[in-house]
């Protein structure tokens, strides 16, 4: 199932905020305070939220004139491109798919962080797919990496991926 980016934001949040009424109507039920109910409500629906954020993959479809659309991705569905021409969507654990759906030749680029070696390039053609190690893609189009950035891990190391028009 492909859920664009926005909408599986608004639904993860709604699963959420429905379930402390939900909680709070099952506590009523068993004779204990309704606002128990719903905190426990309140932090069951930050279970799933995050259950279901960690559990999605990323898609990313570049549509042309530098624009995209981002997808949560759950299961193999198919994504139909402008032309007709379906790409089947298979994406392991840890990756994300790009997605050409216009008539540029998009490049991902590769930005290491504490590392003398500043990464590599993977094209993605037009009506083609590319799978690349990452959850996310960081930069898009003409927001170029920095130089530098403050890194999360203690080893000073991170990559980051981006998205743009061959040159």
């Amino acid at each position: 199932m492909l859920i664009s980016f926005w909408m599986g934001l608004l639904g993860i949040i709604f699963i959420g905020i429905a379930m402390m009424p939900l909680f709070a109507w099952i506590a009523k039920l068993i004779k204990k305070p309704a606002g128990v109910g719903a905190l426990i409500g309140f932090f069951m629906g930050f279970a799933v939220a995050i259950f279901l954020n960690e559990m999605a993959s990323s898609l990313y479809v570049g549509n042309g004139n530098e624009e995209f659309t981002s997808y949560f991705v759950y299961g193999t569905p198919e994504y139909e491109l402008s032309n007709g021409d379906k790409i089947k969507v298979e994406i392991g654990s840890g990756e994300l798919m790009v997605i050409n759906d216009s008539k540029d030749v998009l490049v991902l680029e590769e930005a290491k962080y504490g590392s003398i070696f500043k990464g590599g390039t993977k094209w993605v053609k037009q009506g083609k797919s590319r799978i690349i190690e990452g959850s996310k893609v960081h930069y898009f189009f003409d927001d170029e990496p920095p130089e530098e950035i403050q890194t999360k891990s203690g080893d000073g190391k991170e990559k980051r991926w981006w998205l743009r028009n061959k040159r």
